[in-house]
């Protein structure tokens, strides 16, 4: 339905211009006949209409405009021709003569409208996809010329971006400030990266989010002091199994000799607590 409407409105939009223009024309026919007839200056007023008529109507409305003007100027000179004393030599050459003039400027001014028309699309598909990619990416990003104003941002206002904002605002007036630096907003972890561009007239910020980075850091600096924590009580264990198994196999040397002796009860207790 939407396509629809803006359908009609552009027709409706294009069919309003060219009734404007059309108008036009016999407007300065008649102009041209209050001011002096074959000898006026206000032909010359046709070309102005062209022009402005490629810009509006883009080439098609040129090239329709033009012919329009030359079959009525044709007929503005046959009527004049017939209440005046120029010849019909003359007459004819000052119809080629501004027919082809109305002719070109149709073809010329169409030609650069609808170059001007197709850069114009150009300009605007690539800004569509520049600005949808700039939405889309996962990173932050800000632009703040040298007087503190922001020139662009997707960073939603808040906290972090009045952050970022005041940092790019040091970057410019200090040279030697950090071009990369670390922030903790809201328990949340940050890498900002800056940079000078456009003659150091605006600065450029590209805001990071490495929470989950961290995060995953701190995990894996927790496992690993887990493992070595499991590495470290192995290894003691098996430092104290080994002289534990030597005195084991002495007190049991020292048992078998002394098996009728008293102190067979604490040798007993010693190869217990030893196990």
């Amino acid at each position: 339905t939407s396509s629809w409407v803006l359908l009609g409105n552009r027709f409706i939009e294009k069919t309003v211009l060219y009734m404007i223009f059309l108008t036009d024309i016999p407007i300065i026919g008649f102009m041209i006949h209050y001011s002096g007839s074959l000898e006026s200056m206000f032909p010359l007023l046709y070309v102005l209409l062209i022009i402005l008529s490629a810009l509006y109507l883009s080439k098609k409305g040129a090239y329709v405009i033009s012919l329009c003007i030359v079959i009525f100027f044709a007929f503005l000179l046959f009527i004049e021709a017939r209440d005046s004393n120029y010849s019909t030599q003359m007459v004819m050459y000052r119809f080629y003569i501004f027919g082809l003039l109305f002719l070109f400027t149709g073809i010329l001014s169409g030609a650069l409208s609808a170059r001007y028309q197709k850069g114009t699309e150009e300009v605007e598909r690539l800004r569509i996809t520049t600005e949808e990619i700039i939405k889309n990416l996962p990173s932050g990003i800000i632009t703040v010329s040298d007087k503190g104003i922001i020139i662009y941002t997707n960073i939603p206002d808040g906290p972090i971006r009045h952050r970022v904002h005041l940092y790019i605002i040091k970057l410019l007036k200090d040279p030697s400030a950090q071009i990369s630096i670390k922030l903790e907003i809201a328990k949340r972890y940050y890498v900002l990266s800056c940079a000078r561009i456009y003659d150091s007239k605006v600065g450029l910020g590209i805001l990071q989010d490495y929470t989950e980075i961290r995060k995953l850091e701190e995990q894996s600096r927790i496992s690993k002091q887990t493992k070595l924590l499991a590495e470290l009580g192995g290894s003691l264990a098996h430092e104290i199994r080994n002289p534990l198994a030597s005195i084991r196999g002495l007190l049991e040397l020292i048992r078998e000799a002394r098996e009728n002796s008293n102190t067979l009860h604490f040798i007993n207790m010693a190869l217990k607590e030893s196990t």
